[in-house]
């Protein structure tokens, strides 16, 4: 029997080859969720849509869902996704790659939910997700639900250059920047600034043309001086960047960094927040948080809402600050309109935004969003990786990294109540 799902990872349950059929379609049996984490009652009869982009982000926003019982449907292009192995994903879907046009994907979302018995909802996790859904969003709104912010309010945010230009005006606390036109440009101003200062791409997906090992995962990249500048932008140019922005460099350590995360329903409400504090980064001063640890912040939070409230924001947000030492003040960084790497840490501590969201797309009341400090996230194969740059660089010793993994109540792949993303990881690293 032909169908448009793959079923789920079970050693006796062999897969079903994925093919596109036209629909109305046949579907395979989902697999049962039980509610990890009860915490609030809500009718969770409509399910959920993830578009799994192979990163860790989307597995933390499938646990979340499924903490409250909720069924999420995983739309993937391919079979080898660690995020298909979580228990809480009850039916995986083959979906085209971003490369595919945009009419072929909405497509194939369009088909999917209305093989579901309940009109679904979606939520977004990574960049290019968040920009397919945003700008297709007329598209495919008569069928499925969504909290998207604004549209023009996601391209503000996912174009740094716009971004940049948005926060100078509405006296948002931002590094200054600057966005050299050319080679002749960007010669004459690395000869006026203060250094170090900080590089990166307009637009993040940019960065993927990079060579890996200038890319490595990094937000950015910090710049010590003008020739190195220089260089840099040279050899972004040869690989097909050329819109790049400068910016101060924000003084201190790794572990000023932080982010807020707030849920703004539409009448501008704050429902909650959530702070997030970074231990360490890989790669260090430019990448993604490696261990973070609940900790509230209430001046950050006051800062974030004034934030969201000048720009007039509805909907999640994740705000990314680090503390300029120099000043003892924070500066915002960026905007993501989307969920996160370590969605699971705030919705393990008592501020589980994905079901908010749930709730709100489908008219429910939104369950509380307290936060509870101490616990920690830890990815541990990256934030390895980091320990050695910040032992190399004299910032961390052995003594108290180990105490720091005291903390850790979660990872990045493994999960006592969903073990199963983790050995999958493990067969995979093993076969290779």
């Amino acid at each position: 029997m032909s169908d448009d799902s793959w079923p789920l990872a079970a050693p006796a349950r062999p897969r079903v080859s994925p093919r596109e059929v036209p629909v109305p379609v046949p579907r395979v049996r989902e697999r049962a969720v039980r509610p990890a984490h009860p915490s609030h009652l809500l009718d969770t009869s409509r399910p959920a849509l993830v578009i799994d982009g192979g990163s860790r982000a989307d597995l933390g926003l499938v646990r979340s869902l499924g903490f409250a019982g909720i069924r999420v449907h995983l739309l993937a292009t391919g079979r080898a996704s660690v995020t298909a192995q979580s228990r809480y994903v009850v039916q995986t879907h083959a979906f085209p790659h971003s490369s595919a046009s945009d009419d072929e994907r909405v497509a194939r979302i369009r088909a999917i939910a209305k093989s579901l018995p309940l009109r679904p909802v979606i939520l977004p996790s990574g960049d290019r997700t968040l920009r397919f859904l945003s700008r297709c969003r007329a598209d495919f709104s008569d069928v499925v639900d969504h909290d998207l912010a604004e549209a023009r309010i996601v391209a503000n945010c996912l174009d740094k250059a716009r971004f940049a230009r948005i926060a100078e005006r509405l006296d948002l606390p931002v590094p200054r920047s600057w966005m050299p036109r050319d080679a002749d440009a960007m010669r004459r101003l690395a000869r006026q600034l203060d250094y170090p200062v900080f590089v990166k791409p307009a637009h993040g997906d940019a960065a993927a043309s990079l060579p890996g090992e200038v890319r490595r995962m990094a937000k950015g990249w910090k710049v010590e001086s003008p020739g190195e500048l220089l260089a840099l932008h040279e050899l972004f140019g040869h690989h097909g960047m050329t819109q790049i922005i400068v910016q101060e460099y924000i003084a201190g350590p790794d572990s000023e960094l932080a982010s807020v995360h707030v849920y703004v329903d539409p009448s501008g409400r704050i429902l909650g927040s959530f702070t997030g504090i970074k231990a360490r980064v890989w790669p260090p001063d430019a990448g993604v948080g490696t261990a973070v640890t609940s900790r509230r912040n209430d001046r950050l939070v006051a800062l974030a809402a004034d934030i969201v409230g000048k720009m007039e924001y509805a909907g999640f947000a994740i705000l990314q600050f680090k503390r300029d030492s120099r000043l003892d003040e924070f500066r915002l960084i960026e905007i993501n309109c989307r969920y996160g790497t370590w969605t699971e840490l705030p919705s393990r501590c008592g501020c589980n935004f994905p079901v908010a969201a749930y709730a709100l797309i489908t008219n429910q009341a939104v369950p509380a969003l307290e936060q509870r400090d101490g616990a920690s996230w830890l990815d541990f194969s990256r934030d390895f990786a980091a320990l050695a740059a910040y032992r190399r660089a004299g910032a961390w010793t052995w003594s108290r990294y180990l105490r720091s993994l005291g903390s850790v109540r979660c990872w990045a792949f493994f999960a006592p109540d969903d073990p199963a993303p983790f050995f999958w990881q493990l067969l995979r690293g093993a076969a290779k």
